[in-house]
């Protein structure tokens, strides 16, 4: 379902035939000043044959009636205030055959009231099972990783649940390596559901200068909205060079730093383009996705 709350409402004319031109006022029989109200007031008018499909449209925030069934109608567009000039047809408010352009103005309003606090509701429902949803995939995760011994798998598994848990398309691992005469981030791992990585194992340098190496320098965590629009004076920048090879487009991330049990810095997780569970767009994961995240970070 699409995010509805700040989209136009809606305002159908439901009857049981299929006008030719459906689009227009011209081509509705019958169609009221209400239509004409409404597309002034920026509304979205259409008529629909109610009789002709039973798809849930949840856009919708005023019906009128006409000689369709109220029982269907109210299953196609649960959301809506439902509105008929006879008093006897199960409507939520009756509409006079002439009614006064001001009450049809608050009609209007009332309608779209309605419609926005109902979004709210449901809204709120689906965030209510979401949570529940993510805190049984979160133990499930912990039961999972609890039975991987060998350390590689474990990393593996780590970054690819976590991801399953945000729901974001791409992440990478990195290692602190301090083996040599300058400390160093060992790339470990990339995952991206997205485009095929070519990846190779590689050390980079520690430094500021890049998201991971800020992270794993200053052990604070980065929420990112967009990469390509870091704020003005930030020590580090988002290397494009990955994106510009394979035409992909990093835009939320989120980079949480991996400690040991003495609070030490030992690696970096990067989670790339968390998706909206509504669409198809990269939102910012939220400090809810963060502490998950790193529940998930700790069983390393």
């Amino acid at each position: 379902m699409a995010d509805n709350g700040s989209a136009p409402p809606q305002f159908v004319i439901a009857g049981a035939t299929t006008p030719a031109d459906s689009s227009s006022e011209a081509g509705i029989p019958g169609a009221s000043a209400l239509w004409r109200l409404a597309e002034q007031a920026g509304w979205q008018c259409r008529y629909v044959n109610a009789c002709s499909g039973d798809e849930m449209d949840e856009s919708v925030a005023l019906v009128e009636l006409q000689d369709a069934g109220i029982d269907s109608v109210r299953r196609r567009f649960p959301h809506a205030l439902i509105v008929s000039s006879h008093d006897d047809a199960g409507a939520d408010l009756v509409l006079p055959v002439v009614a006064a352009h001001t009450a049809m103005r608050a009609l209007l309003t009332h309608g779209e009231n309605h419609w926005r606090r109902n979004l709210k509701v449901m809204s709120l429902f689906r965030e209510v099972g979401a949570r529940r949803q993510r805190m049984t995939q979160l133990a499930d995760i912990g039961r999972s990783l609890s039975t991987q011994l060998n350390f590689a798998e474990l990393l593996e598994a780590i970054l690819r649940e976590a991801r399953l848990l945000a729901g974001c398309e791409a992440g990478s691992l990195y290692l602190v390596d301090k083996s040599g005469s300058e400390p160093g981030l060992v790339f470990m791992l990339a995952q991206n559901d997205r485009v095929e990585v070519p990846f190779m194992q590689r050390r980079l340098p520690l430094t500021n200068e890049s998201i991971a190496g800020h992270v794993a320098l200053s052990g604070n965590e980065l929420d990112i909205p967009d990469v390509y629009d870091l704020p003005a004076g930030t020590p580090y920048e988002f290397n494009r060079s990955f994106d510009e090879q394979m035409d992909y487009r990093s835009r939320s991330m989120l980079v949480l730093p991996m400690r040991d049990h003495r609070d030490q810095v030992v690696g970096v997780l990067q989670f790339i383009n968390r998706m909206d569970p509504t669409g198809d767009e990269p939102i910012a994961f939220g400090e809810e996705i963060s502490e998950l995240l790193k529940a998930v970070a700790s069983q390393a």
